[in-house]
């Protein structure tokens, strides 16, 4: 006897159709780790699934709140909230193109890989940030939605606000590149080391720089209206 009829009850029936349906898939399609993650995540309420495009695809999207922080104050908040501040990151942070809004506001994230944006090779940093493509993919993927790279300041306000990450997760952040203090181009990684540490880190990011299929990236997401859309 399945479990689809074995369970008379509509709804809890659903569920465990769909549920088996997802354990069918899982370490196929579907990474077992991720899917566990994203279900820890949304019991805790950390979590907003993201109910547009992208069928059959876990998709996770996180509100955070934004600017209303001098860069200087940014810092400590980092540091205060335990992650470990890279000296790269730091050098980053004090440049003249990092900069945060005057006025605080909520955006949302959405955890994606360049496998997910359409990837089929190991995309260079141009080919990953160009706004022209995500926009292209936005059209064809989402409905009423759009992802686009987001401002420096998502680096360090994420970094303070995301609790609970889970050990050996790194979260790149898709945004224009900053200069480290040796002058290579680079953005914000939010990670959690196996051994532990939280830290706020950076990245390399050379316009040929490779990124790997599986990479977890997080920009922004938009609602659209119809007529931007078009």
């Amino acid at each position: 006897m399945t479990l689809s009829t074995s369970v008379t009850d509509d709804r809890l029936g659903q569920y465990y159709r769909r549920t088996a349906a997802i354990a069918e898939r899982l370490d196929k399609s579907l990474p077992f780790n991720r899917v566990m993650d994203t279900l820890q995540t949304i019991h805790d309420g950390k979590l907003t699934p993201f109910a547009s495009g992208l069928r059959g695809r876990f998709v996770r999207t996180m509100p955070i709140q934004i600017g209303g922080v001098p860069k200087d104050d940014l810092i400590e908040q980092v540091k205060a909230a335990h992650r470990e501040l890279g000296s790269y990151a730091t050098s980053m942070m004090n440049h003249k193109l990092f900069t945060t809004l005057d006025q605080q506001e909520t955006i949302t994230l959405i955890d994606l890989c360049p496998a997910d944006l359409g990837f089929t090779e190991n995309p260079t940093t141009d080919e990953l940030l160009d706004e022209k493509r995500l926009t292209q993919w936005s059209a064809a993927n989402l409905d009423g939605y759009a992802i686009e790279l987001c401002p420096a300041e998502v680096g360090p306000h994420f970094a303070v606000q995301y609790k609970g990450q889970p050990k050996g997760e790194v979260l790149w952040i898709a945004m224009e590149r900053i200069p480290d203090s040796d002058g290579r181009p680079s953005v914000f990684d939010v990670k959690r080391r196996d051994g532990g540490a939280l830290w706020l880190h950076d990245g390399w990011a050379s316009p040929g720089a490779r990124w790997k299929l599986g990479g977890r990236i997080l920009f922004r997401l938009r609602k659209v209206s119809l007529a931007s859309a078009v």
